[in-house]
């Protein structure tokens, strides 16, 4: 065999070793990336399991809310008072679209809380058991 032909087949050797380390470097990544999928797949199943009764609740809670709005409104009436659901909204009860302001501003964000805002605390920690 000639010199040539012995570098020739040094070479392909040489790529053939280079792509299967990048094959193997590609399966070990897709292997995490699937059971990054099957924990986030797995934490989005819980979520909606614990956010079932949710529809139900809140349908119970609107029926019951249209009865107490009802009697409210009956009250009004007979008060001489305009009923609940047809007074015209007050302008700071509304929120008005902002035009585009084009590319936002690199500002510190202020982290201060709104004017009479509470700071909210996390009802049920992520352990799904309330700490006493």
């Amino acid at each position: 065999m000639s010199l040539v032909v012995l570098l020739t087949f040094v070479a392909v050797g040489l790529l053939v070793v280079a792509l299967a380390l990048y094959l193997l470097t590609i399966v070990f990544i897709l292997r995490r990336v699937r059971e990054t999928a099957g924990l986030i797949l797995f934490g989005l199943r819980a979520i909606a399991h614990r956010a079932e009764p949710v529809g139900e609740v809140v349908g119970q809670i609107n029926t019951d809310l249209t009865a107490v709005r009802d009697a409210l409104n009956a009250l009004l009436e007979k008060a001489g008072a305009q009923p609940v659901g047809t007074q015209e909204r007050r302008k700071e009860d509304t929120i008005e679209p902002v035009a585009d302001q084009g590319e936002p501003q690199d500002q510190p964000m202020d982290s201060s809380p709104l004017p009479g805002a509470q700071p909210q605390t996390d009802p049920m920690p992520m352990g799904g058991k309330e700490h006493a």
